[in-house]
């Protein structure tokens, strides 16, 4: 599908879609940090938020997903790295919203593959 509209819609409208995303899988982020990083890509699409509260939330999630990995608890891993890619479309040049798009996706497969094989994937 990003495939298919890319050049077709707008950044604007993309980060709309990523931050969808990122809300659909909210009983995944767990952490404080990456629950903010979504809400500052929402405000990003109807105004402006300050440069550095962006910074701020970026440097606070930039390590939230490794942590996870490095506890193998994958599915929050995923959650997290979407939340990231979300925020760094708002920080870093020439980032955009495909990450948090494809980690949402990734993290609800994984959450479906866990929930099928008796949660044994999750440490909580």
């Amino acid at each position: 599908m990003l495939l298919f509209l890319e050049g077709k819609t707008t950044e604007r409208k993309l980060r709309l879609f990523a931050v969808a995303c990122c809300h659909r899988i909210s009983p995944l982020l767990v952490d404080e940090s990456s629950l903010r990083a979504v809400q500052v890509c929402d405000e990003m699409a109807d105004g402006d938020v300050a440069e550095d509260e962006r910074v701020g939330v970026y440097l606070l999630n930039s390590e939230l997903a490794r942590r996870f990995l490095d506890k193998q608890e994958w599915v929050f891993a995923r959650a997290a790295a979407a939340a990231y890619g979300c925020i760094a479309s708002t920080v870093r040049a020439g980032a955009t919203c495909d990450e948090a798009i494809l980690c949402a996706a990734a993290a609800l497969d994984a959450e479906r593959m866990d929930r099928e094989q008796g949660g044994q994937g999750v440490l909580v």
